[in-house]
Formats: structure tokens, C-alpha cells, sequence
């Protein structure tokens, strides 16, 4: 008889006895009658050790108050949902949107949120679960492999943009869309007529902008105007997505006076986007306001931060005056003086515009623990496929070689365990 691949799901194999429960095999099971009728359910050790296992869980609490169009996500992070077996998902994350409807309560939504999860096939394989009271909402994770998951929650769109300060010609307002269907940053931006402009009125550019563009419209990303106000709406699918907005000047420039000294250092930094760059000029004796302008553009113009960036400068008599491409961020200048300090520098190009962004979502998310990070499961892992792993190896250590089987549970470390979701085995 030519016995089939070891492992084979759903063919009996006493090699494995854990997989199809037969009359005569060592499987768990109990007697019931009825009517003097005796039968033997009979279940494998493997469902047997699955069901006798203690679950991880993380819990999320909603309140608040509901507001119709919030759209509000949970999400549960585990290496091992990067699994074939479980779906592939390579972002190693279950989540699941919910947009609030007309008559929702924080109840209600709870139940709809938990329902997503339940109805997940994928959910389903791993073995994670929802259950809600009220609204409390339960994630379980079977077994051990569920300590290494963690819940999180995000606080949807609508998003509301406010716009002030006064309006200064050739500005920009941009708003940036990162994440989604945006494979990298997407940036939207008006140009500030200046004069009278209106802080309203350079919201409804804004909105008009974004409504216009090719990028959001592929993306079903709407916006509506209200006062100094651009409210954001993104569809659920497009989640999880992070808008950014920022002001920028028409022109960044930095003016050089005072006497040189030799061996002073006259430093300029470009934060753009949150990361700061400084470019430094040496001054040597000969120099002049108009020298050390150019060797200021000079230090800019060779830092490969900033070539990398798309930033250049260039000096008129003495004043630096620095260019950046559109979608390059917010940007904003600084400088300092080290040595004597004969050198003057002066600065100019702060946008008189204020451009905030704010999540209109009402509802709130409180999670236990505070991180997020389940906790509790015990009990052996289940493999779901047959596999080699080399622990040692996979922690920086000498290789020892185990071997896994199709249903067979195994107790394992936490070293090994931690190896094993890290690695993304398949395993439950």
C-alpha cells in the first residue's frame, strides 16, 4: 500500500492520527444514547487540543456620540496573517471599516463592527473573534499565537480642514494624501491669489482642487466647502489613508550682512516635511556679504539630502533665494552663526496663511490594554500545513532544524513561538 504525503488534509494517515477521526483510532470522543441506541461522536486530538486552549484577547470600548458619514476602523496586526495559508496578506493585518449609518447607536455599531469580523474568512482560519456587549468589543485569538497580535483602532474620515491668516500672493495651501491607493504621498495645492483674497474664499479653491483632480477622483475622494472650512470625505475602501496639510511661501530667502571672520560657520537649515537639513558655509578672510551668499547657495546646492529632495539655491549679490518642487511638503528656513559672529543672517518666507486639519469623527475608541497588545492564550500551537523551521537561525542563533506537521499540536517557547509568527509560518 503506497501511504499518501504526510500531512495530507482530510485523508486518514496513522502517522497523524489528528486528522480524519476513524472507528479504532485513538481519537477523543465520548458515548451517547437515546432510546437504548449507543453511538460514539468521536472528534481528533487536534480539535480536541484546539478547543481546550485558552484564548488571547484584546478589548475595545466604544462611546461617544454618533455621527452619521464617521468612518471607524479596527484592526488586528499578527506576522502569521502574512501566511498563504491565511490569506497572504502581506500588510500581516485583518481590518475592517465601518461608515456610520442614519439611526446607528454606539451599540449598534459595536454589533456591525463585531459582525465584519465574524463573517472574515480569513478571520476564520487564523481563529480570531468578536464579541460584543453593549459596547464592548472582545477580540479572541486562539491559543498562544494570539499573544503576539494587537489591536488598534483608527478614527476615520470625514476630515475637516480650516484655513486663516491672510492671504499673500503666490503662496501655496496643499493638502497631501498618503497611503490607500496612493502608492506614494499625493499632493493637492492652490496658489494664493493674495489681495483680498478671503480665508472662505481660499477654502473653496482648495475644495475645488481637490474635486478636480484626476488623483482623487480615481480615489472617490470628495471634498465640500463650509465658511473657512474644507471638509474631507474618503470611502471606506480606501483605508486606512492619512491627509496632511501644509502652507508654504512663495519664496524662502536668507540675506547675509555684517563683516566676514575667518573661520566662522554660517549654518542654514531646511525642515521640509518634518526632517531639518543644514547646509554650512566656512568664511575665510577675503570674503563678502556677496562671497558668502554664494558659498552659502553653494553648501545647498551640494548637500545630496537636499539633491535627493529636488531643493536648489542661488545668490543675487547678497540674499540666497531657495526653490523646492511642488510636492516636496512644508518647508521652512532657520540659521545660526558659530565663531565670532561678526556675520549677520536674516530670514525671510514664513506664509501669512494657517492651514490645520482635524478629525471630525465624534465617536471614541478606549483600548485594554492601553497598547492593544492581547494577552492570556495558552496551549499548544497547531500547525495547518507540514513545514521544516530553523529556530536558532531565524533568532540570530545557530540553527536547530524541528519539524511541523499538518495537525499535530506542538508545545512550544516563547522564543520559538515569537520565531514562528515572526516568520510567518502557518500555524494556528
Amino acid at each position: 500500500m503506497t501511504m499518501p504525503l504526510q500531512g495530507t488534509p482530510n485523508v486518514f494517515d496513522p502517522r497523524n492520527p489528528t486528522l480524519v477521526p476513524q472507528p479504532g483510532q485513538p481519537n477523543a470522543g465520548q458515548a451517547t444514547g437515546s432510546a437504548g441506541i449507543s453511538s460514539l461522536a468521536l472528534q481528533s486530538p487536534a480539535a480536541a487540543v484546539a478547543s481546550s486552549r485558552t484564548d488571547a484577547t484584546a478589548l475595545v470600548s466604544i462611546g461617544g456620540t454618533v455621527t452619521v458619514g464617521d468612518e471607524l476602523t479596527l484592526q488586528v496586526a499578527n506576522n502569521v496573517f502574512a501566511n498563504a495559508a491565511f490569506g497572504g496578506n502581506p500588510a500581516a493585518v485583518i481590518a475592517h471599516t465601518y461608515t456610520v449609518q442614519a439611526g446607528d447607536t454606539i451599540q449598534t455599531i459595536a454589533d456591525r463592527l463585531s459582525n465584519l469580523f465574524n463573517d472574515d474568512t480569513n478571520a476564520q482560519t487564523v481563529g480570531l473573534r468578536a464579541d460584543n456587549i453593549g459596547n464592548n468589543i472582545t477580540f479572541r485569538h486562539n491559543g498562544p499565537v494570539g499573544n503576539l497580535s494587537t489591536l488598534s483602532a483608527i478614527l476615520g474620515e470625514p476630515s475637516q480642514i480650516t484655513i486663516g491668516g491672510s492671504a499673500t500672493a503666490n503662496d501655496t495651501l496643499a493638502v497631501q494624501f498618503t497611503g490607500g491607493p496612493f502608492a506614494a504621498p499625493h499632493v493637492v495645492s492652490i496658489t494664493v491669489p493674495g489681495g483680498s483674497t478671503s480665508a472662505n474664499s481660499m477654502a473653496l479653491a482648495l475644495a475645488n482642487a481637490i474635486n478636480a483632480d484626476a488623483g482623487c477622483i480615481g480615489a472617490s475622494i470628495t471634498a465640500t466647502n463650509s465658511t473657512s472650512h474644507v471638509n474631507l470625505t474618503v470611502p471606506a475602501a480606501d483605508e486606512p489613508i492619512t491627509p496632511a496639510v501644509f502652507a508654504n511661501p512663495a519664496q524662502i530667502q536668507c540675506t547675509v550682512g555684517g563683516s566676514a571672520t575667518a573661520g566662522d560657520a554660517l549654518n542654514v537649515t531646511l525642515t521640509i516635511a518634518g526632517a531639518s537639513y543644514t547646509s554650512t558655509y566656512s568664511v575665510v578672510s577675503t570674503d563678502t556679504v556677496n562671497s558668502m551668499a554664494s558659498g552659502i547657495a553653494g553648501a545647498i546646492n551640494a548637500n545630496p539630502q537636499l539633491i535627493a529632495l529636488g531643493i536648489s539655491a542661488a545668490a543675487a549679490n547678497a540674499t540666497v533665494s531657495i526653490s523646492w518642487p511642488p510636492g516636496v511638503g512644508q518647508i521652512r528656513i532657520s540659521k545660526s552663526i558659530t565663531g565670532a559672529g561678526t556675520e549677520t543672517l536674516t530670514t525671510t518666507g514664513g506664509p501669512s496663511e494657517t492651514i490645520t486639519i482635524a478629525t471630525q469623527a465624534t465617536e471614541t475608541f478606549a483600548l485594554t490594554p492601553s497598547n492593544g497588545v492581547f494577552s492570556g492564550g495558552a496551549g499548544p500551537i497547531i500547525p495547518v500545513n507540514n513545514f521544516d523551521f530553523s529556530t536558532g537561525a531565524a533568532i540570530g542563533g545557530v540553527g536547530t532544524l524541528m519539524s511541523f506537521f499538518y495537525g499535530q499540536p506542538v508545545t512550544v517557547d516563547f522564543v520559538t513561538l515569537s520565531a514562528l509568527v515572526n516568520e510567518a509560518m502557518p500555524i494556528v
